[in-house]
């Protein structure tokens, strides 16, 4: 429209519906409200820092009792060190089954769970029965050992001589694949340090499937020597029955690790006790043999496909490059931004590389896209304030308008005077970019800024040039689909919002008009004077009474 001086004045094209103010609320929501929101304030959530801690607490302590307890078969001398973990065990795992009850759990359909009654029904039907039963005989232990009465000190005597206490305690090796699992749905880790870590874990089942069998062996030998009269065992053969517990445990590791590998001659059985034990331990280092060179096979097998693929892109490229006889700065430039998009792959997985998430229910995708982008989206004023209004808007807003951009330092984004053939609003996730203007002094742009919003309000022709100086990446809003998206909720607040927008824009004079836009303060001044708190007010309680 013709305006003040023969400037050209600016006019919304939102195109957006206006309709009676309603609950916008989806079903989705309302479960949400349900199954989370509607929390006692006691109840604790399964992804809490907290609970993570915890978590990672018990799972060094079944870590630290798998290895102590089969050492129980070597006699180990008692000490304070030992004594006190013992105690802290039993208490740690006293504690932790109380507040099991306490601690929410996620949900078939992906939902976490937090209403007492439903998070104490599910630990009992699942770990409170081994709970009890662990937790029972560690107490049990000091009451044995306080007997001071003949009759029941034998039977204390014969429960600390068979270690079956302490060795119930491997049964909470049943609920470290739980802790495991819990901790890697809420610690992030790229698939090549997956891999790795799936070495790891199969490397120490190794170490302590030898440990055990160790262990195992000397006891045995043990069993002989203190039951038997006809009956030498490999203890007494060797003569290491009065050595140090290091000295014992070296013999007998030794044993084991050349009896996984197949070899027994090392110590050879003196009794059909020992000759059945080593044949058992024979056969099942054939079958674990088997199962851990395969998984290790499958991982490594994996990572040389990762590597491989990389290198073939790399190659690829490099003869298209010299195929198409390109200058050799413009070739090395290509290669290294190829390269940093190759890494921001590898950091940030794309979606469209994720096959689960093409199959998962439409609800589930669009909290999980909230989840990545509304954070960033809602430090601009207006989408913050739009969310609290329209809170399933800007969730469809998230779902279907977002998507990302990465840059490679002098990367130019957009020039002088060239019009936007795809209208975006950029927030800037990582790096550093420079925007330049003709009689201006350049301007950086941080992490964290926004910028080129008009291009959501309006038709607009960028006033400047706008060049990374460093690996940067931008969260992309699309106008169209952003317009899309809120047009299709019963509220005028997007749409006055920007009449006061684009009005703004129109008193502004030509060398004040910028690509980076307003500053907060501005945008939070429009937003009161498109909001006014009297209109909220008001359609506030025509939503109620809609409601009710």
């Amino acid at each position: 429209e013709p305006g003040v001086g023969g400037r050209k004045r600016l006019s919304s094209n939102t195109g957006l519906q206006t309709f009676s103010a309603g609950m916008f609320l989806t079903d989705r929501d309302k479960e949400t409200d349900e199954a989370v929101l509607q929390n006692s304030g006691y109840m604790v959530h399964p992804s809490s820092a907290t609970n993570l801690v915890w978590d990672l607490t018990g799972l060094m302590l079944i870590g630290y009792d798998c290895v102590t307890v089969p050492v129980e078969l070597l006699d180990p001398p008692s000490s304070d060190f030992s004594r006190t973990m013992t105690w802290l065990i039993r208490v740690f795992w006293t504690v932790n089954m109380v507040l099991s009850f306490f601690v929410g759990y996620m949900r078939d359909d992906g939902m976490v769970e937090m209403r007492p009654k439903h998070v104490a029904r599910h630990y009992a039907m699942t770990w409170l029965s081994l709970d009890i039963l662990v937790v029972s005989v560690d107490w049990a232990e000091p009451f044995a050992n306080g007997f001071q009465d003949q009759s029941f000190n034998k039977v204390g005597t014969t429960l600390r001589g068979l270690r079956m206490v302490r060795s119930v305690r491997l049964f909470r090796l049943l609920k470290a694949s739980k802790i495991t699992n819990h901790l890697g749905e809420y610690i992030p880790v790229s698939e090549q340090l997956g891999l790795v870590a799936s070495i790891g874990k199969v490397m120490m089942f190794f170490l302590w499937t030898a440990h055990v069998f160790a262990c195992l062996w000397y006891g045995v030998g043990r069993a002989i020597m203190d039951n038997s009269t006809n009956l030498v065992s490999w203890i007494e053969t060797v003569n290491i029955s009065e050595k140090t517990l290091w000295e014992r445990y070296t013999w007998s590791f030794h044993w084991s690790i050349a009896a996984l590998s197949g070899d027994t001659s090392l110590l050879l059985p003196n009794n059909v006790w020992e000759r059945l034990f080593t044949s058992s331990v024979l056969f099942l280092a054939f079958l674990l043999s088997a199962s851990i060179v395969g998984q290790i096979t499958t991982s490594m097998t994996r990572l040389q496909i990762i590597n491989s693929e990389r290198s073939s892109k790399i190659a690829a490229l490099r003869r298209f490059l010299v195929d198409h006889h390109v200058s050799r700065p413009l070739a090395v430039r290509v290669q290294r931004n190829a390269t940093h998009a190759m890494l921001e792959q590898k950091n940030k997985a794309p979606e469209s590389s994720v096959e689960l998430l093409q199959i998962i229910s439409q609800p589930v995708l669009v909290e999980v896209h909230f989840e990545m982008h509304g954070r960033v989206l809602l430090s601009h004023p207006f989408m913050c304030s739009y969310n609290d209004i329209n809170p399933a808007g800007m969730r469809k807003v998230c779902h279907v308008a977002v998507s990302t951009l990465s840059l490679h330092s002098k990367d130019i984004l957009f020039s002088d005077m060239e019009p936007a053939t795809n209208p975006r609003m950029f927030f800037l996730l990582r790096g550093r970019l420079c925007y330049t203007k003709a009689k201006k002094n350049p301007e950086f742009v941080e992490k964290g800024a926004f910028f080129c919003e008009p291009m959501l309000w309006t038709t607009w022709t960028h006033c400047g040039t706008l060049k990374a100086v460093a690996e940067s990446s931008l969260l992309c809003l699309e106008a169209a689909k952003f317009q899309q998206a809120i047009c299709s909720f019963p509220t005028n607040h997007a749409p006055n919002y920007a009449e006061e927008f684009v009005s703004w824009l129109n008193g502004l004079l030509d060398d004040q008009h910028t690509d980076l836009g307003a500053s907060r303060s501005t945008l939070e001044e429009l937003i009161n004077r498109a909001w006014p708190l009297e209109e909220d007010s008001e359609e506030e309680e025509d939503v109620a009474a809609a409601g009710s």
